[in-house]
């Protein structure tokens, strides 16, 4: 049987990860103040952001509640955030009124970022973080977000690895114990989709990305034993593949960057 590269979320998968999204707007952005939503946004920041120059027009495909693209916009990114949850769509929109600048993220509510309402070719950069993991078709996802990146231009996205200790256990126990887990765990259910370092790099070849840099995060596991366990996430860049005679993009990923 043929390695399958990207799993699929079955029919209405992401409905529903859109109804619970719905569900825990309001207090989404408050998580990243403490626990593993801490410690992701500080890994985001120290490790993954120093390894892209941000500038240009950038997009954030599944915004939630827009604290990246907040994160972005500092940067000096023009920033658009796109998410399917209305609620998280006002979330964002409320918290980026509190930015006294005129470079705050916007934020648009879609269908599904499977469909993006933007021409081919807008933007530098895009980030897709957790995302893909929920959608009901995600190589419709990756054909997207490949079709909006400039030639050259850099995509940031994460996804759950197909074999981390930590995702399996989540869900076990919240199948197990659903009326004494936290409810916050039902992500684990709705979380779909997973692949391989290897699977991602094949599908995202498929769609004229290139991957450069991979990063294991994982909220549980220190970071020793992450070279025998597979971490809980996978943050990756990558590279649209450039034409002949294409301009150097705005967006560029560093050779060397911080470890």
């Amino acid at each position: 049987m043929p390695e399958k590269r990207v799993q699929g979320g079955g029919p209405n998968a992401s409905q529903a990860a859109v109804r619970y999204h719905d569900s825990i707007a309001d207090g989404w952005d408050a998580r990243y103040r403490e626990g593993s939503f801490l410690r992701r946004a500080r890994f985001f920041e120290t490790q993954v952001m120093p390894c892209v120059a941000v500038g240009g027009r950038w997009l954030d495909a599944g915004c939630g509640s827009g604290y990246f693209s907040r994160l972005l916009a500092a940067c000096g990114g023009e920033v658009i955030g796109v998410d399917a949850s209305m609620q998280m769509v006002d979330a964002a929109r409320r918290h980026a009124a509190q930015i006294a600048s005129s470079k705050a993220p916007q934020f648009v509510a879609v269908s599904s970022v499977e469909r993006l309402p933007f021409a081919a070719a807008t933007f530098d950069g895009c980030i897709c973080l957790s995302v893909i993991e929920y959608v009901d078709n995600p190589r419709a996802c990756f054909h997207e977000l490949a079709r909006v990146l400039v030639p050259g231009g850099v995509l940031v996205l994460s996804l759950p690895h197909r074999f981390a200790p930590l995702r399996l256990a989540q869900r076990l126990a919240y199948a197990a114990m659903k009326p004494v887990v936290p409810a916050s765990w039902a992500f684990s259910v709705l979380s779909r989709n997973a692949v391989t370092r290897k699977e991602l790099a094949r599908t995202l070849a498929e769609y004229g990305l290139e991957l450069r840099k991979t990063f294991n995060f994982d909220p549980a596991i220190p970071a020793p034993l992450l070279r025998l366990f597979p971490a809980a996430l996978n943050f990756a860049i990558a590279v649209k593949r450039k034409q002949p005679g294409d301009e150097e993009p705005i967006v560029q990923v560093f050779e060397q960057c911080k470890r």
